[in-house]
């Protein structure tokens, strides 16, 4: 070894260790014996904190909000929110969206009023920034038809913060009764406009309409396209919304659609789109940002594909699974400033998970940070044997997206890093899983000191009664030549990757 290097494993081990801080990253938001669950986050770029709410459900449904610090820190106590209404009960994840300009949180959530579950509504309201204490709520979307949130309770609501507007887009599923003789049911996006101050205004849209076809999850994000140009002076900016939906017919098999809608919520263009992988694909999940390999801001979605996962006797297992890909989180980009698509595939597919023997990569979350010029991606993931799921418990895991992909074939995606370090054993599959813990249904968001904090639910089997809402944040750190990137939750090294390759631009990017 020559002198050049070693001295360079020297400063490469005492960056490490430097950077490895305590043994335990993980911290609880919500430690409690009721059901604490479905948790969703933000971050406050005022006050330089994010916010935390999620599900209750003790002796009454509720929904509770915490402040927490950029370092993991609890701000307060919790706050319940939305309770006008009471005794309707809350339902699935609330969805959360922050506007920096009046420093202003808008929270939404799924209910109605038990014990007849079709009286169903959107109930949504404003949070001051500083205090996270409720300031107005609303009821949108009420009526007496049959409204079915998403099987696992995640993805049926969704917020999106539209800041050419100053605006908020909410969207809500609903199966509605078309014919009651004939029990015709279509499933529908609905949206409506929400502004802090004046509540909802403008008319309730049904933005996307699937037939006989199901819903099970989707997504909103805004965008924005030049409208017209008044040279010299700047571009006109004017907002586009991108919606992703989850769908199928019954058969098992699901697909990612993607429409745009203009900046009303109402319909505008579909785009001709497939997954690219053969199998059912769901969860999806946007983000909007501008990497620095990129000409303008795009729109990035991701999903789960579980291609070639097999199931048999009550259980998943991939050892008959036959094919070149696996179960795993794929994504695409989306141009705002395109008018017109197709026809045929228009956007290239590329793997945001690394691809190997995973048992189940499912209900992925995607936030941009502009400081980190990255896209962090996070999601819940069954164990499995591969090199890059060698966990031998569920577990949340990650990436860092910060590449542009605009056709195959597509860079090999860094490797996958674990954010939930748990307890208890899995036998082989297809015994199935029997941790002591059982993490799911990840949230994530970045903060603008190349941070994000990963928030999820915390099960703990076979307790049914018993689940709480943890934390981590993830900070990706390079390390100086010849290292790699090293991965860390509150200052633990969750991944070092000693080999990199120079990539496009100057950018150094783990080899596979």
């Amino acid at each position: 070894m020559s002198k050049l290097h070693a001295l360079l494993g020297l400063i490469l081990t005492a960056t490490i260790l430097l950077l490895a801080g305590p043994a335990d990253a993980v911290f609880t938001i919500a430690y409690t014996g009721a059901v604490e669950e479905r948790p969703a986050v933000v971050f406050n770029s005022v006050n330089g904190e994010y916010l935390a709410a999620w599900h209750s459900n003790d002796s009454v449904s509720t929904l509770l909000v915490q402040r927490i610090s950029k370092t993991g820190t609890l701000l307060g106590s919790p706050i319940s929110v939305l309770v006008p209404g009471i005794p309707a009960i809350a339902t699935g994840r609330p969805a959360l969206a922050y506007s920096p300009v009046s420093n202003s949180y808008v929270i939404a959530i799924n209910r109605y009023y038990g014990p007849n579950v079709d009286d169903n509504f959107l109930h949504i309201g404003t949070l001051d920034g500083a205090s996270a204490a409720q300031t107005e709520a609303y009821a949108l979307f009420f009526d007496s038809e049959f409204h079915d949130p998403d099987l696992h309770k995640v993805g049926a609501v969704r917020l999106s913060y539209n800041p050419i507007d100053e605006e908020f887009l909410a969207s809500y599923q609903r199966t509605v009764v078309v014919d009651e003789i004939l029990g015709t049911k279509h499933n529908i996006i609905s949206t409506q406009r929400y502004r802090v101050g004046s509540g909802a205004y403008g008319s309730e849209q049904d933005a996307i309409s699937y037939g006989l076809s199901y819903i099970h999850s989707h997504d909103v994000e805004v965008g924005s396209y030049i409208l017209e140009w008044f040279p010299p002076a700047d571009p006109v900016f004017a907002a586009r919304y991108l919606i992703a939906s989850g769908s199928g017919a019954g058969s098992g098999i699901s697909e990612i659609g993607l429409a745009l809608l203009d900046g009303t919520g109402g319909y505008h263009l579909d785009i001709p789109f497939t997954s690219g992988v053969d199998g059912s694909s769901g969860y999806p999940a946007i983000a909007a940002g501008r990497l620095s390999t990129m000409s303008r801001p795009y729109w990035m979605v991701v999903w789960h594909d579980t291609n070639n996962l097999c199931y048999s006797g009550g259980h998943y297992f991939v050892e008959s699974c036959s094919g070149p890909e696996w179960s795993g989180i794929w994504g695409t980009y989306v141009d705002p400033w395109r008018v017109s698509y197709g026809p045929g595939p228009d956007n290239a597919v590329f793997p945001v998970s690394k691809i190997g023997s995973h048992i189940q990569s499912t209900t992925p979350e995607i936030s941009f940070s502009e400081t980190a010029d990255r896209f962090y991606v996070a999601w819940r993931e069954y164990p499995g044997e591969g090199p890059f799921n060698d966990e031998i418990r569920s577990h949340i895991r990650a990436n860092a997206i910060d590449y542009f992909v605009s056709s195959e074939p597509s860079p090999v995606p860094y490797d996958n890093y674990v954010v939930s370090p748990v307890t208890g054993t899995c036998p082989p599959a297809p015994a199935g899983c029997l941790s002591l813990e059982d993490p799911v249904y990840p949230a994530v968001a970045a903060d603008d000191a190349s941070n994000a904090l990963v928030a999820w639910e915390q099960k703990y089997p076979p307790n049914p009664t018993d689940h709480d809402v943890w934390g981590n944040i993830v900070t990706p750190n390079e390390v100086p030549e010849p290292g790699g990137n090293a991965m860390l939750g509150a200052g633990v090294v969750l991944l070092i990757v000693l080999s990199r390759r120079r990539g496009a631009g100057g950018k150094f990017r783990k080899g596979a």
